[in-house]
């Protein structure tokens, strides 16, 4: 079978579905999470590894993009002090924290996208192969796990808890008036 000849994983069609359904004036938390649906696609070809990578930057580029739309009259200068290189929200984990801070987000999602961050760190840190089965990952994952569910496939709610937040970031911004919406 080739590489066009593999179906999409039903997550990938989730979210993909998801993107077209945002508003017009998604701008760019819209092409964010467009970008999310053809990571997700891809994911079924790459390592466990770059799988958590994957979902973790485009979270990190959701945030970003909310930051932004947050932002009045930033200017590209003050853009990249703030988001490159060491500036303060450069990192992943200033990113949750802020936008938990000013409202962006609800604690439940502050604590999903911690697990997504520290389950990154976990695979992109580790000397050794890290996989979704290794007890240390599991166990985080069990922090966001709705009680009474099953875990299932940890790969696949480690994707979920990003579609989670996508689909959070997505009814935000249904909810914002246009002005806010629009950068």
């Amino acid at each position: 079978m080739t590489d066009e000849q593999k179906p999409a994983p039903p997550l990938a069609e989730t979210i993909a579905a998801t993107a077209q359904a945002m508003p017009a004036q998604g701008g760019r938390l819209k092409r964010a999470v467009d970008e999310v649906a053809m990571l997700v696609t891809i994911l079924g070809e790459r390592s466990q590894s770059a799988s958590a990578m994957l979902i973790a930057a485009a979270c990190d580029e959701q945030l970003r993009e909310r930051l932004l739309d947050k932002m009045v009259g930033i200017n590209r200068e003050m853009k990249d002090a703030l988001f490159k290189n060491y500036g303060p929200l450069s990192g992943f984990k200033a990113k949750i924290d802020i936008c938990f801070a000013l409202g962006l987000i609800e604690r439940e999602h502050w604590k999903k996208l911690d697990v997504v961050r520290s389950i990154r760190n976990k695979f992109a840190h580790n000397s050794t192969q890290t996989h979704f089965t290794d007890d240390a990952i599991i166990d985080k994952l069990k922090t966001v796990l709705p009680e009474g569910e099953e875990l299932g496939n940890p790969e696949d709610f480690y994707a979920k808890i990003a579609q989670s937040v996508e689909a959070y970031n997505r009814e935000k911004l249904g909810n914002m008036p246009e002005a806010e919406v629009q950068h």
